[in-house]
């Protein structure tokens, strides 16, 4: 069976950089460079050059009710400054700077810093089903370019064994190796949390691969990042998100078995509290039998039908207009850039994802 993967889109990245963002783009997390002042925009915040009476103190984030009160770390919160919080880079890719200009902005083109939170994406836990994802270490030994790329981009400590499905170890693939011809598990996971293409720079990657892209080894995928959260605790619940960025290509049916089986495996996850998130689909240009497909018609997509939240991002171009491909409706969750988005392949070369590539099985 032929299965397409999916580009992941920059809204659902930044949900795992700053949860609020997922519910109100601009008035929680989303920043920009105040060209007048050089200073920093945020509700929150009063730039320097307009309070009259300095910057007002930050307001704390939540404290995990598991770790002990400090009264130093609560004194250097409330001490807080923009410049503390906050960090600009200049070299970001454009999908990047979209989403840290305001709402009402008339052309991004007046905007080239994105600036965002340092904290972003600290202490979560991001899984990536895919075909695996590249690790430096177990890159080819003559490639020194390309791995030192991936680790600037991944770096050692910002993840974490991967985890993979039993067809996975029964074909004897490693488990640090992306596998997909197209590098798709390395190109999401880098538009996930990469440190300078990423979105939520400060997270942590657990990579969960599959064996094969195809019906069954994605419910595996699925079950697979669920036993892993399960099996740690309620605390890694709370910090985890799972992003799976690969679907169906044939429309599916929200009756047929392997639909109810992801649908109770994507119920499990959300049980533990744990965000699900998936692509639209990508065939709003093609027909099956006869009608247009425009609508969201593929698994896992199609699961926000029988009641499951999960987030299901559509795709837009730099104006904000729907990519002619992008499938969309009423499960559609929000959208967000996702054209020629800057990454790295697993050979840790420059790549733009396109949008689509495709797998077949």
């Amino acid at each position: 069976m032929r299965f397409k993967i999916y580009s992941i889109f920059l809204l659902a990245i930044c949900y795992a950089a700053d949860p609020r963002l997922y519910l109100d783009p601009y008035s929680a997390a989303v920043q920009r460079i105040d060209k007048r002042t050089t200073s920093i925009a945020h509700p929150a915040i009063v730039p320097k050059d307009t309070a009259n009476e300095g910057i007002p103190e930050a307001e704390s984030p939540v404290e995990d009710s598991t770790q002990p009160d400090n009264n130093v770390q609560s004194s250097l919160k409330k001490r807080a400054t923009p410049e503390d919080l906050y960090s600009v880079q200049k070299d970001a890719p454009l999908e990047l700077v979209q989403i840290s200009i305001p709402p009402n902005a008339p052309s991004l083109s007046n905007y080239i810093y994105y600036i965002y939170e340092k904290s972003a994406g600290e202490g979560i836990y991001i899984y990536v089903i895919d075909r695996g994802v590249a690790h430096p270490d177990f890159m080819h030994p003559h490639n020194t370019e390309g791995r030192d790329a991936i680790q600037r981009e991944l770096p050692r400590n910002r993840r974490r064994p991967a985890i993979q499905t039993d067809l996975s170890k029964k074909k004897g693939e490693h488990p640090e190796v992306d596998d997909a011809l197209n590098s798709h598990g390395t190109e999401v996971a880098i538009k996930a949390l990469g440190i300078k293409f990423g979105a939520a720079k400060e997270a942590i990657l657990i990579p969960v691969k599959i064996g094969e892209y195809n019906r069954a080894e994605t419910s595996h995928g699925v079950f697979a990042a669920w036993h892993d959260i399960q099996t740690k605790g309620a605390r890694r619940a709370r910090r985890s998100i799972v992003v799976m960025s690969i679907g169906s290509v044939f429309p599916e049916n929200l009756n047929d078995e392997f639909t109810r089986e992801m649908s109770g495996l994507i119920s499990h996850l959300q049980y533990l509290g744990v965000p699900f998130v998936t692509t639209s689909g990508n065939f709003a240009q093609e027909f099956w039998h006869g009608q247009q497909r425009i609508n969201i018609d593929t698994v896992p997509a199609i699961i926000a039908a029988r009641g499951n939240p999960i987030s299901v991002i559509g795709n837009v171009d730099f104006q904000g207009n729907f990519w002619s491909t992008s499938q969309r409706g009423p499960l559609l969750t929000a959208s967000a850039g996702g054209l020629s988005a800057t990454t790295l392949d697993k050979y840790g070369m420059k790549a733009d994802a396109t949008g689509t590539s495709v797998a077949d099985v």
